[in-house]
């Protein structure tokens, strides 16, 4: 059974409303935290409307920014907050999955048991969740859907089902794209990457801050590019912004200050760390080696 078929099983059901346990749309202030972990027994959809936060799961921290969502399994401990300068608007649903069609097992063309897509890849992944870049418009989706559920309009139900079933499709088309990307996009993904990160060098660089710009999962972003690379993410990061500092440390007047602003790196101190790592010398010990390999006056760039 397909997801179209399994979906229309799905509005043959009589009721919606019991397995949505709770929803809203919710601005966090700066410095907003939860300060335990918890879990609930409902899988949760969380859509960042706008700013970006943080979901901590055991010792790993994930950043949402704002066209992020993040569906975290049942029975998943973890806690969110947003760092002091920013705020971060959601808008979330908690549903029961066990209560719907969408949970029961389903058996493909041979017999053999299989699962519906969207749920093997979310509730049983080995990291207790997904996140994804928004590129079908999840946000309006769920916004109708939340609007609607407190309605409570006659037909209301109806409506509701209608919007969940268009964004378990949307999702699973999210998630079924990123699965099966061939080497041609694979490719296209990374020559955007290498675009952006050097057109973008003086600004704050994450991993999900490059994958919410090219449109994948930041997870995934990591894993093609160090397998097409041989470079982690950020280390390509970091060896651009090393090259382009040696560039203008050779060919230009700049105080050694503004060029780590120039390249995103706005302590200086760290800049001089993370320089002498990479070539074992100090940016001052570097300029001058190159003024007397150029033969260049020694105090043009005091």
């Amino acid at each position: 059974m397909d997801t179209a078929s399994l979906l229309c099983e799905f509005l043959k059901e009589t009721d919606i409303s019991p397995f949505i346990w709770r929803y809203y749309i919710n601005k966090f202030e700066p410095g907003s935290s939860m300060d335990n972990f918890h879990s609930h027994e409902a899988v949760e959809i969380i859509y960042v409307i706008d700013g970006q936060g943080f979901m901590e799961f055991h010792n790993k921290a994930v950043r949402i920014l704002k066209n992020n969502c993040l569906i975290i399994s049942s029975e998943m401990p973890h806690r969110f907050y947003v760092e002091n300068n920013t705020t971060c608007t959601i808008v979330n649903i908690h549903f029961d999955y066990n209560n719907t069609v969408l949970s029961h097992k389903i058996y493909d063309d041979t017999g053999d048991n299989c699962h519906f897509c969207f749920f093997s890849d979310v509730v049983f992944n080995k990291d207790g969740y997904i996140k994804l870049v928004d590129y079908h418009n999840i946000e309006e989706i769920m916004k109708k859907t939340v609007f609607e559920l407190d309605s409570k309009q006659k037909d209301s139900d109806l409506l509701v089902k209608l919007y969940f079933c268009e964004l378990f499709i949307i999702l699973s088309r999210i998630i079924e794209k990123d699965k099966n990307l061939n080497s041609d996009n694979i490719m296209e993904y990374i020559s955007s990457t290498l675009d952006f990160i050097n057109a973008s060098l003086a600004c704050d660089l994450s991993p999900e801050i490059i994958a919410n710009e090219v449109h994948i999962s930041s997870d995934y972003l990591e894993h093609i590019f160090k397998s097409n690379t041989g470079y982690p993410l950020m280390e390509y990061v970091t060896k651009v912004r090393i090259d382009k500092s040696m560039e203008l440390l050779k060919n230009t007047h700049k105080k050694i200050t503004d060029i780590a602003n120039q390249i995103g790196i706005p302590n200086s101190q760290y800049f001089s760390t993370l320089f002498k790592k990479a070539t074992g010398m100090t940016p001052s010990e570097y300029r001058r080696r190159e003024q007397l390999t150029n033969n260049s006056d020694p105090n043009i760039f005091k």
